[in-house]
């Protein structure tokens, strides 16, 4: 069938509908997708060119397109017209626009999803379908983000929306009548992958490195360093051969024994084994083609010991991690957004007139850098049928070549607070395109003597200067972490307005919440005793704040209910900060409506805590007006106290 471009207005046409079949996962879309759909977009308008979205795969069945791939990017749009029908309604387009998508047996689904049609995000007793109202949430806040509170009424906003109505497309792809649906679903999900971006990336290093006086010996010992560093889930010590690790690393392979890219030459070059050489007959495939003579063999991963493979998640991918290794080894303005992998490297390293020099140099970087990611930053630790973040350096057991992991810095408390202090930042920012904080940590980890109370008073003043700096003063990521070293400039605003950045429901940046929950975990004894006497539940056991660690939360939930279930009248200060806390989208649409006694006495029952900021708020026997008022006053004292303060 004839394949067809469609814009957003397209999409919307009201004689189109589009159909969910069962067969396909519920949506699922998290915070990370919905905001890089969104930011993808805002970045590339200013070009004015058009901007594909991907293709739409479906099958018409009786005038209603059966949706085989595209479905969770269709939802999301769908979800943003309720956005702008509701929140947007001086935009004439979606004042009369209806969703025209619907889900096969799923009742709650299609009940959110209308219910956002006609309402937008208004208080309801209807239990709301959770990753939908996140994504509500999400959307909502993305756009307050780029375009401010009343983004409606904002000129730029207007622009962004012409451009995403006219030039944002999608290639809607029609099946044949007789396909096979359940055959062609399998196909579409088992396809093969095409060559990367980064595989295209060494391929231009190695071809630079052949202008080295020492070329062969270059492109062999950088491609070595590229293929170790690009198993970003098992330390980089296991996925050399045996024989190299002692040499690079240290008898026990956690001490760096290379100072420069020659020097890692000198240490792996004579024993090579690792790579083919020119005398071997070339496969011909198209990798080959592209990469050349140096290929590696495919016994790499006999020497890669299996304990660590499927226990460690990374907070950020290998494409992303190429992108943050630019940015510290040219100080430059990188845009991590993997999309641009191949354009960021040919702006900022390949046009450069010392070309050769910086490959060499991001060939170290890159070596230096895994092995400091691997011990010293952030991951998900999959162990025993439990997780949890960790921080972990991998060390050879005395008498077999095989490791063991231990925390990386002996203070157990600091060394908890450490990961403490990384998870917070991880989980504020899920995007991998805005992991300014890993910039900033892989800057001081490569430049600065490393110990775990240094490591942590880099963070938090970092988490000060975010929080100052940034979210008042706008100022540049750039210019905090590499001009200023990530500490507070006094040549920005440094208040907050009550009424722009906390009285305003669930607008509150997200990383407000978290830096709060981490300046409570320490202080949260001192809070509970500011609370008035006679307002104190005395018979509340708070919590054992060491059961609490930072997780993915996105959603904004108001303590005291905008639609309480017995229909009394909503508090006058409901939208204040001192009502709002940050919870995970479930919970949130379980316990919306509930009042605060209600959910106190669900969580006495509950061994999880998502945030430190409620369960103090629990702590209040009463929760009224001037509760909510009390609070807020301590939480932003608290909030506006530099982290590095004591």
């Amino acid at each position: 069938m004839e394949p067809k471009y469609l814009t957003r207005e397209q999409i919307f046409d009201e004689n189109d509908k589009y159909n969910i079949p069962i067969y396909q996962r519920n949506y699922a879309w998290e915070e990370s997708q919905i905001s890089q759909l969104i930011q993808d977009i805002y970045d590339v308008y200013p070009d004015n060119n058009n901007y594909y979205l991907g293709s739409l795969i479906v099958y018409n069945r009786e005038n209603i397109y059966e949706t085989i791939d595209g479905q969770q990017r269709l939802t999301t749009l769908n979800i943003l017209a309720c956005i702008l029908k509701h929140e947007a309604k001086e935009v004439n387009f979606f004042e009369n626009v209806n969703v025209n998508l619907q889900f096969d047996s799923r009742l709650n689904s299609n009940k959110t999803l209308q219910y956002f049609n006609e309402n937008g995000y208004a208080p309801t007793t209807f239990e709301l379908h959770p990753q939908m109202a996140q994504a509500y949430e999400i959307i909502n806040r993305k756009l307050q983000e780029l375009f401010g509170r009343d983004f409606s009424k904002s000129q730029d906003f207007r622009n962004f929306l012409d451009y995403f109505l006219q030039k944002v497309k999608i290639l809607r792809i029609q099946v044949p009548e007789k396909t096979d649906l359940n055959h062609y679903f399998e196909v579409m999900n088992n396809r093969g992958e095409q060559l990367e971006k980064h595989e295209v990336l060494k391929a231009k290093f190695l071809d630079i490195l052949t202008k080295s006086k020492d070329s062969e010996t270059h492109r062999k010992t950088f491609n070595l360093i590229w293929e170790a560093c690009s198993y970003m889930d098992r330390y980089v010590q296991y996925v050399f051969k045996t024989e190299y690790r002692v040499p690079l690393f240290g008898e026990y392979w956690n001490e760096i024994q290379f100072h420069d890219f020659q020097d890692i030459c000198d240490k792996t070059f004579q024993k090579e084994e690792l790579i083919e050489t020119e005398d071997d007959e070339p496969e011909n495939t198209l990798l080959n083609i592209v990469l050349g003579d140096v290929r590696v063999k495919e016994d790499n991963e006999k020497d890669i010991n299996e304990e660590g493979l499927e226990r460690f998640t990374p907070v950020t991918s290998f494409p992303h991690f190429l992108l943050q290794i630019l940015r510290v080894t040219v100080n430059s303005e990188v845009k991590l957004d993997d999309k641009k992998l191949l354009s960021e490297f040919k702006k900022h390293l390949f046009e450069s007139e010392n070309v050769l020099e910086l490959a060499k140099e991001f060939g170290y970087n890159l070596l230096l850098s895994k092995y400091m990611f691997d011990n010293y930053i952030l991951k998900r630790d999959y162990k025993n049928d439990k997780e949890s973040w960790a921080i972990l350096e991998m060390k050879k057991q005395n008498d077999r070549d095989i490791g063991y992991y231990t925390n990386t810095f002996d203070d157990v408390k600091e060394h908890n607070k450490l990961v403490l202090l990384q998870s917070m930042f991880h989980v504020s920012f899920p995007q991998t395109n805005y992991k300014h904080w890993l910039s900033a940590s892989l800057d001081f980890l490569l430049f600065e003597e490393v110990d775990v109370n240094s490591f942590i008073n880099y963070l938090e003043n970092l988490s000060d200067a975010f929080y100052f700096n940034r979210l008042v003063g706008d100022l540049d990521y750039h210019k905090i972490i590499f001009e200023n070293q990530g500490c507070i400039s006094t040549e920005y605003p440094s208040y907050f307005t009550i009424d722009k950045h906390f009285n305003i429901g669930t607008s509150v940046n997200n990383f407000i919440f978290n830096r709060l929950d981490y300046l409570l975990y320490y202080n949260i004894d001192t809070q509970k005793n500011i609370i008035s006497e006679d307002n104190k539940d005395e018979d509340y056991i708070l919590f054992n704040k060491n059961d609490f660690e930072f997780s993915f939360r996105s959603s904004v939930e108001h303590y005291a209910p905008q639609q309480p279930k017995n229909n009394d009248k909503p508090i006058d200060n409901i939208d204040n900060f001192g009502n709002l806390c940050l919870i995970s989208a479930k919970r949130n649409s379980e316990l919306s409506n509930y009042s605060p006694s209600a959910k106190k006495e669900h969580y006495k029952k509950s061994n999880t805590i998502e945030s430190l900021k409620q369960r103090l708020m629990m702590c209040y026997k009463n929760w009224d007006e001037n509760s909510v008022s009390e609070h807020q006053s301590h939480m932003i004292e608290l909030l506006n106290t530099k982290t590095t303060i004591k």
